[in-house]
């Protein structure tokens, strides 16, 4: 049996939009470093758990990769002002920055995809494949299917969470 307070917040009507928001920082260069989007994915397991229907899981995929395109253009048009007053006085940032943009080079649009499974790269990838100037397209592909890889590992932990709390195995 789930509580009342928890069927009020799965049911109610901000519920889709604060998963969308959550997803949407986890993903967006400058809110990512304070939005644990892993909260809202696993949130929106327990949900589609309780509710019918895949809407919820469809709001995370979008918000992220909403998230990421955003981040995306402003690597394609800040990326050089931005990299140079991070990088200004930071040579240990600006090693890094270098890696990333090596691998990018060699590895192309499979680098956005591990890069979204494993988690902390994932926040300035879309920003750093634009400034090296990466197609949108390809780009676009590789990223939704990061998503889904990457967000699905935890979407399936909250629906499991809710499954064994309200014995549904």
């Amino acid at each position: 049996m789930m509580p009342p307070w928890l069927s009020y917040a799965l049911n109610s009507h901000y519920f889709s939009l604060i998963i969308f928001l959550g997803a949407f920082g986890d993903a967006f260069l400058f809110s990512a470093p304070f939005v644990f989007g892993e909260i809202f994915f696993i949130a929106a397991g327990y949900a589609l758990a309780h509710l019918s229907g895949y809407k919820i899981v469809l709001l995370v995929y979008t918000g992220a990769v909403f998230g990421d395109i955003c981040s995306f253009f402003i690597g394609r048009r800040y990326a050089e002002l931005i990299l140079r007053r991070l990088t200004y006085k930071r040579p240990r940032f600006r090693l890094n920055s270098i890696r990333v943009a090596r691998l990018i080079k060699n590895k192309g649009a499979m680098t956005l995809i591990i890069a979204r499974i494993s988690g902390p790269l994932s926040k300035i990838m879309p920003f750093m494949a634009a400034s090296l100037g990466m197609n949108f397209i390809p780009f676009l592909l590789a990223d939704f299917l990061g998503v889904v890889l990457g967000s699905a590992q935890f979407i399936l932990a909250g629906w499991a969470l809710a499954k064994g709390l309200h014995g549904g195995f």
